[in-house]
């Protein structure tokens, strides 16, 4: 006797083995998902740009937030057009934060350490005496905070003071 229902094409895929496709793609598709936060509260896969802080370190120099301690009146100028010959250049500073450092940077400051700036613009404002300064620098006075990349230098102390002295270009308030 014949029957006259339509033959089925071949299954590949067992009832079984679909079930178990279905759920391992949901299990991918749920993995990818999760919200994995470090303990700081961000996310492990964002991207971050890098901010003014981050920007890169020249080589020799290290990026710190410093707060002015003492300006130093003994340091004057060694001529009539030497900068600080007319407004003081050096100043102990207090490392209050390190945010990095250039390749090459011979020495380690921690915060909390006081160490001898001179201020190559001078630590009055520039407008009067660098005019032509791209950017011009507002001055600092005992207590003022400031972030900036330092040197340092093998010349001489100034002012009777031993140990190395740092030199900051540019600036700005913190």
């Amino acid at each position: 006797m014949a029957t006259n229902s339509t033959p089925r094409p071949p299954t590949l895929i067992s009832k079984n083995s679909r079930t178990l496709l279905l759920l391992a793609t949901i299990l991918l598709a749920c993995s990818g998902t999760r919200d994995s936060r470090r303990s700081d509260g961000e996310r492990q896969n964002d991207v971050r740009f890098p901010t003014e802080d981050q920007q890169s370190i020249q080589p020799g120099h290290c990026r710190i937030v410093g707060t002015i301690l003492e300006i130093s009146q003994n340091y004057v100028g060694t001529g009539a057009d030497d900068p600080c010959a007319k407004a003081p250049c050096l100043a102990t500073v207090r490392v209050d934060t390190v945010l990095g450092y250039g390749s090459a940077f011979g020495h380690t400051l921690g915060e909390g350490k006081r160490i001898m700036v001179r201020f190559l613009y001078t630590l009055g404002p520039t407008k009067n005496m660098f005019p032509s300064l791209p950017t011009q620098l507002p001055g600092l006075t005992v207590d003022s905070r400031f972030q900036a990349d330092v040197s340092s230098t093998d010349e001489p102390q100034m002012g009777g003071r031993s140990g190395p002295m740092f030199v900051v270009g540019m600036y700005r308030w913190r």
